[in-house]
């Protein structure tokens, strides 16, 4: 999910800037987020410490009307297994975001929030897999009085 503006920025020639995707893991069970940076050090963006973890970020096209992805994370110290592992209620929010190193607290593009669908598990490789749905705008359900000819006349022509 990352605009035409920033392909350009990122796929540029010449360029001196390095770029990082930031990913945040959050569940209201839990006290603190699971934060991560797919660098080989952590940084802190927005008064948060995200730590260093390979990860591969397949946000899904842009442009599609649902758009899914996934996220396969490194995780052999199994701490992320373990939190999900041990959810109940409803599923994770999956936030990306994509910044500059050297500027960590001004985005390029997001968060881009997704929800959590399928996750899978692959203790041979050490490694997570979490299916992600992105969460549009339009994506809530506002119930059947919400929109209706009535309240809104201009919405119906």
């Amino acid at each position: 999910m990352i605009t035409e503006a920033t392909k350009r920025e990122l796929l540029a020639p010449q360029t001196s800037k390095l770029f990082a995707n930031l990913v945040e893991i959050r569940h209201d069970a839990w006290p603190t987020p699971l934060r991560f940076i797919d660098a080989q050090i952590g940084v802190v963006s927005d008064g948060a410490y995200y730590s260093p973890r390979a990860f591969d970020v397949s946000p899904g096209d842009v442009n599609a009307k649902d758009a899914t992805g996934s996220l396969t994370m490194d995780d052999v110290d199994r701490a992320i297994t373990w939190a999900l592992q041990n959810l109940s209620g409803p599923a994770p929010s999956v936030y990306l975001t994509y910044i500059r190193i050297d500027d960590p607290d001004e985005p390029i593009d997001g968060p881009f929030p997704y929800e959590v669908g399928e996750v899978h598990f692959n203790p041979n490789s050490g490694q997570v897999e979490l299916q992600l749905k992105r969460i549009g705008r339009f994506d809530y359900n506002l119930g059947t009085d919400a929109y209706s000819a009535n309240l809104f006349p201009g919405l119906y022509g």
